[in-house]
């Protein structure tokens, strides 16, 4: 019989379990494809990658092949970082959960504005001014006169088209395989 200390088959500090990354391009839409292309071309030109791949292709007589692998993984680095700077100008960030509609977004913008007002009247929230333009654009008249339980009431029902949303497009999905 052998007794092991866990902390020697684990260690100190175990792997978290985590949510898959948020994407932030969504290809479905053919216009963020084309935006994101847009911008991954211009930075290539701009940093004359292609240009700097020729130069290494045409002086490669007389160099050892580690050399030559060393500038073409220092490519390789610079263009997954313009990749990655073209992604995160062209979508926020997405969760993933509900894809994007119009729809879908706003009773997502709602919900976390009757969110902010729950805050607010806890006493986290002290500018009512921002809290104010951002009711005004999703259209909520007199955010501040509402009372608690109509403001939960609220959050109730946007959770609810949110639920829909999510529900609606997983059975889109799944009718489409």
């Amino acid at each position: 019989m052998i007794d092991f200390v866990i902390s020697t088959l684990i260690g100190n500090a175990p792997p978290k379990a985590v949510l898959p990354k948020a994407r932030r391009l969504n290809t479905r839409l053919p216009h963020c494809v084309d935006k994101y292309l847009v911008r991954l071309r211009s930075n290539f030109l701009r940093h004359k990658i292609f240009d700097r791949l020729g130069e290494i292709h045409d002086n490669k007589l007389g160099r050892s092949k580690a050399e030559i692998a060393e500038e073409l993984d220092k490519i390789n680095d610079e263009r997954k970082d313009y990749m990655l700077s073209a992604e995160k100008k062209c979508r926020r960030i997405k969760s993933g959960c509900i894809p994007f509609s119009p729809q879908a977004s706003i009773w997502i913008r709602r919900s976390q504005v009757y969110r902010s007002l729950l805050r607010f009247h806890a006493g986290k929230i002290r500018n009512r001014g921002n809290l104010k333009r951002a009711a005004r654009r999703c259209k909520i008249h007199s955010p501040f006169t509402l009372s608690l339980q109509e403001i939960r009431l609220r959050l109730r029902v946007c959770k609810q088209k949110c639920k829909y949303y999510s529900k609606k497009t997983v059975r889109i999905i799944f009718a489409a395989l």
